[in-house]
């Protein structure tokens, strides 16, 4: 029998629709592991490919959709992968990469440095201009936590405010030597982050409530004895106060 039931040759059945149910199964599923990249390869290739297949003789689609096979195989096995650092749960580099990080400012925890601080508190008008910094920089605080050893101070990136929190950091590291920090740009953001060893673990938590002393103390001119204050009870020494009772 040279027909089938429906009334059209076999084996133009068999090219026609079951390959092309095939091809189209195939193409689904590989659109599924990578859909955009992958789709646009193949969206330009397989109009040329139904171009090609419409002037071939029954049968021929199989060679038609063995080549779209292939190519489709050969374009994800050259394709680049991932770099690494890709954000996790992209299984095939289709996603770009995390911002890139640009330093701003960085320096070591000396291990076993006294809690101290060096700055010389007796000079009230410099150190409440240091506060006055910390002030109009929380401004732009957008989020803070914690993590194993340390902290982090997340900042809304604007104009003048990193080379502020340059500033700081590096201010703050000369006073306070038992401190590290790591201050850097990613994308609309400035990443603060501070770390101490754990025998000042108490001190490293009551600097991490900075951005709360201040919005607490609502004297102006206040600021240094409240904070000086706080600090002291957690546990740091103010070396330009000894002597004093």
């Amino acid at each position: 029998m040279s027909t089938s039931d429906f009334g059209t040759p076999s084996h133009a059945f068999l090219s026609k629709r079951r390959l092309g149910w095939a091809a189209l199964a195939a193409v689904l599923g590989c659109g599924a592991v990578c859909a955009a990249p992958l789709l646009l390869t193949l969206g330009a290739g397989s109009a040329a490919l139904a171009a090609l297949a419409s002037v071939l003789k029954p049968g021929a689609e199989l060679f038609v959709g063995g080549g779209a096979f292939a190519a489709a195989m050969v374009f994800m096995a050259v394709r680049p992968s991932a770099p690494k650092g890709a954000e996790a749960g992209t299984s095939c580099g289709c996603a770009p990469s995390g911002l890139s990080s640009e330093q701003i400012y960085r320096s070591p925890v000396v291990p076993n440095e006294p809690v101290a601080c060096t700055a010389n508190l007796n000079d009230a008008a410099t150190i409440q201009a240091g506060i006055d910094a910390y002030r109009q920089a929380f401004t732009h605080l957008v989020a803070s936590e914690r993590f194993p050893g340390g902290f982090r101070w997340i900042f809304s990136a604007v104009p003048g405010l990193r080379e502020r929190l340059a500033g700081l950091s590096a201010a703050e590291h000369g006073c306070c030597r038992f401190l590290g920090f790591d201050v850097k740009s990613r994308g609309d953001q400035i990443i603060w982050e501070t770390r101490a060893e754990d025998h000042a673990a108490s001190v490293l938590e009551e600097y991490f409530r900075l951005p709360a002393r201040l919005l607490e103390e609502q004297r102006p001119g206040h600021d240094l004895e409240h904070l000086e204050r706080a600090a002291t009870q957690a546990g740091i020494t103010f070396t330009s106060r000894a002597g004093e009772k």
